[in-house]
């Protein structure tokens, strides 16, 4: 009996498999049927091949040069609109501390904080900024 049963366990699968490959062949397209449509783009081959407008401006990144003064010695940060660092520093009461920084053109402002201050500045192309944090 129990071979009997797996005769018919053996056939009814094959029977499955053949109708599941069946249905599977009747669903596919023609594939030349389906053609993409064909358009030309030439790609340039050079950096000055490529047309641009006459105000293009083709750097990446901003110099910022920063300047402070500070009263209280502590440590300067100056961080990205997410939080992100380019410069840490401890600078000195009474001294000038200066440094050049490169942001890329991505960051539309920056924060620099000292001793529990923050100010923000709006960055533009080499800019340099005076901060009259204490």
């Amino acid at each position: 009996m129990k071979k009997l049963n797996s005769i018919k366990f053996k056939s009814l699968l094959i029977v499955a498999t053949i109708a599941v490959l069946a249905l599977l062949q009747s669903c596919k397209r023609d594939l030349e049927q389906i053609k993409p449509k064909q358009v030309q783009h030439t790609q340039p081959s050079k950096t000055n091949e490529l047309s641009v407008s006459e105000n293009f401006k083709w750097q990446t990144s901003n110099t910022v040069h920063f300047e402070i003064n500070p009263s209280k010695t502590g440590v300067l940060l100056i961080q990205g609109e997410n939080a992100e660092v380019f410069h840490k520093a401890i600078v000195k009461a009474g001294n000038t501390y200066s440094a050049s920084l490169t942001v890329q053109n991505k960051y539309k402002n920056i924060y620099v904080y000292l001793n529990g201050n923050r100010e923000k500045f709006t960055l533009a192309d080499n800019i340099h900024i005076k901060s009259n944090l204490n």
